[in-house]
């Protein structure tokens, strides 16, 4: 990565390191603010509240999030979420480009996607639960946004997907929660929103995106078999998360791996601060991977 977006996502990094090596007191000593926060979120946890506060992205943009909803304290204790994808938008979009976010939950990607784009890009970003659509309403204002309140799928249709609340949105699927999440769904109700394909809402908007990231909580092979055109015609680079995690009715990673190569994409990790080859495998833990057209 060259990018200027490049180094202050290694310095959050690297400080999340080190930070990673010390005992809870020695945080408290190195760090007050981190073990602070910690300490908070573990209350939160335990009394069922919710607390709404701002945080500061590693570009130093604020954005509203919801603590104890896991990715929401990642943001406020290290200024990002997933290196993976945050590299790979760093590295792969640029401006005036046209990029579309599945799954944007508060909309810290979306916000990253519109530091690259700027105001003559477009970032399409979908999340279909109106609760956590209307956090990330807020964080995502003016241009070059367009939100949109709807799933994405394979088909043009209504589905119900479960809704664990906000304190545990990150979890929100049309499909049982990944493994060990057995709580949340006890805890969940059911929320139906209209579902669109990629290929319907790219025809019908008239777009050609240059970049696009999934990340659909264990729908992910339903939004790739929605975007066949996208992926024949069109080619934009390809942000996935995968991870066989035991949930029921999922499709493998591998199959939606196989499923990209088809299209003749090359798939890429991230490995040590470089994207490198990936080299399929059977079976896969939670990760993301990048595929770039041919």
């Amino acid at each position: 990565m060259t990018d200027k977006l490049s180094l202050p996502l290694g310095c959050a990094r690297e400080r999340r390191r080190e930070l990673s090596r010390l005992t809870f007191i020695s945080r408290l000593l190195v760090a007050p603010r981190m073990a602070l926060i910690t300490l908070w979120i573990n209350i939160l946890k335990v009394t069922g509240n919710t607390a709404s506060v701002w945080a500061k992205t590693f570009w130093g943009k604020n954005m509203k999030v919801v603590l104890p909803e896991a990715v929401s304290g990642e943001i406020l204790r290290f200024g990002y979420i997933e290196e993976a994808v945050a590299a790979a938008i760093i590295k792969y979009v640029d401006t005036g480009n046209t990029t579309i976010d599945v799954g944007g939950h508060f909309g810290f990607f979306s916000l990253l996607l519109s530091e690259k784009v700027g105001e003559s890009g477009e970032v399409h970003v979908f999340e279909p639960i109106p609760s956590t659509f209307a956090i990330l309403s807020e964080n995502c204002t003016g241009r070059p946004f367009i939100k949109t309140n709807m799933a994405v799928w394979n088909k043009e249709e209504r589905v119900t997907l479960r809704d664990y609340g906000l304190s545990c949105s990150a979890f929100n699927s049309i499909r049982d929660p990944r493994t060990g999440e057995q709580k949340k769904k006890s805890l969940s109700k059911s929320v139906t929103v209209e579902a669109t394909t990629l290929d319907l809402y790219v025809a019908t908007n008239c777009i050609k995106p240059d970049f696009v990231k999934i990340d659909a909580e264990s729908a992910e092979f339903e939004v790739i078999a929605g975007m066949d055109r996208i992926l024949r015609e069109i080619k934009p680079v390809v942000c996935v998360e995968l991870g066989d995690l035991g949930v029921e009715g999922a499709m493998k990673s591998r199959t939606i791996v196989d499923k990209l190569l088809a299209y003749e994409y090359q798939p890429f990790e991230w490995c040590n601060g470089v994207f490198i080859k990936h080299v399929p495998t059977s079976n896969y833990p939670y990760s993301n991977l990048l595929f770039l057209p041919h």
